[in-house]
């Protein structure tokens, strides 16, 4: 029996029906994505977001075969979910509008049963711990939301704290999807050593199939998403890989987001980190400028860069759409009758122009 109060109110006449929330359970952070329905078509804008740092590999015990969530760990997320579940209840969100996604850190978990049972006993709210797959076939479904690509074949790379996950779709169909235990997070727990972190991504990616698989495809875009791939867009965007970061302020108003880079824009990036390594105040620079993404950072660059390399790419849009959303689009075709996979993004081009 949960010993805290539930998620929500039941639902009433006092609900707010046009608010869908997603959490994503990530091994970095967790993420609240709440998002304002229109009712008429179930196209949506994003009403708020909530992000806590949890780190949930931060302290994980990995003496046996399956790495085990700490009891640090676990009281971090739900102290983290308890922050949540206030601001869902306070929006009075029908219980049918919310869903819980976790990923890596807990599906690799030896103890996610005792992961996902702690959270529902403290809290009263069900956790779903989805495949690397399912992953990635939800990123690619908030991708089409953002982006009007819908009848292109896409490629789109998500790189997480724990995993990486690559998809090909089309027509909003999954032609093929692989998830890598690839993250940024592990990847700078594992290794000090940036040249032994690049042959061991090089020898994940050369062990699977993704290479040959993924070359098999004509791919018309490649689209990347989350906090990594977005953090390495913006510094490319605000000049960090030039060194002029410290005069955004001077002109940041005036500076367009691209949301994309280029190959040549990303082994800029990658060589200014490897350079802050023996720097005395790179590392101070980095922190200024990544914040709490600072101490994974060089890692998500290399393990990109390796990617961009192995399968030729030379440019990447960047999506602010992913995982969040793409579960509260599968809820929304669940709650809307004929509800349009493509229409949300040309809704988004629509405002926007």
């Amino acid at each position: 029996m949960s010993t805290g109060s539930p998620v929500l109110p039941p639902a009433t006449a006092t609900t707010n029906n046009n608010l869908f929330a997603a959490v994503d359970i990530g091994t970095n952070s967790f993420k609240l994505t709440v998002v304002r329905v229109d009712p008429s078509s179930g196209r949506f804008l994003t009403f708020n977001r909530l992000k806590e740092p949890v780190i949930l590999g931060l302290d994980t015990i990995t003496t046996s075969s399956a790495p085990t969530i700490s009891a640090a760990s676990l009281d971090r997320a739900i102290t983290a979910i308890r922050k949540f579940q206030h601001f869902i209840h306070s929006h009075r969100l029908p219980p049918s509008h919310l869903r819980l996604v976790a990923t890596s850190a807990v599906r690799e978990a030896s103890n996610k049963s005792q992961f996902i049972g702690a959270v529902n006993e403290a809290l009263g709210i069900d956790v779903e711990v989805i495949s690397g797959e399912e992953e990635a076939r939800l990123i690619y479904l908030g991708i089409l939301q953002f982006f009007p690509v819908f009848t292109s074949t896409v490629l789109t790379i998500d790189i997480g704290g724990g995993s990486t996950e690559f998809t090909v779709g089309l027509n909003g169909n999954v032609l093929f999807s692989k998830s890598l235990r690839l993250g940024h997070v592990t990847l700078t727990q594992q290794f000090s050593d940036v040249t032994k972190m690049r042959e061991h991504i090089r020898n994940e990616l050369e062990a699977s199939d993704l290479i040959g698989k993924i070359n098999d495809f004509k791919i018309d875009a490649v689209i990347g998403s989350s906090g990594t791939i977005r953090a390495i867009e913006k510094a490319v965007c605000k000049g960090y890989a030039r060194k002029i970061e410290e005069n955004v302020g001077v002109f940041e108003e005036f500076t367009k987001r691209e949301w994309r880079f280029t190959r040549h824009e990303l082994r800029c990036l990658v060589e200014r980190l490897y350079d802050e390594e023996s720097e005395i105040n790179g590392k101070v620079k980095r922190s200024r400028f990544f914040k709490k993404r600072a101490a994974f950072i060089l890692a998500g660059t290399v393990l990109l860069d390796e990617v961009f390399e192995k399968l030729a790419i030379e440019e990447i849009e960047v999506s602010e759409y992913a995982l969040g959303e793409g579960v509260i689009t599968e809820m929304l075709g669940q709650a809307f009758q004929g509800f349009d996979l493509n229409a949300n993004a040309r809704w988004r081009r629509f405002l926007k122009d």
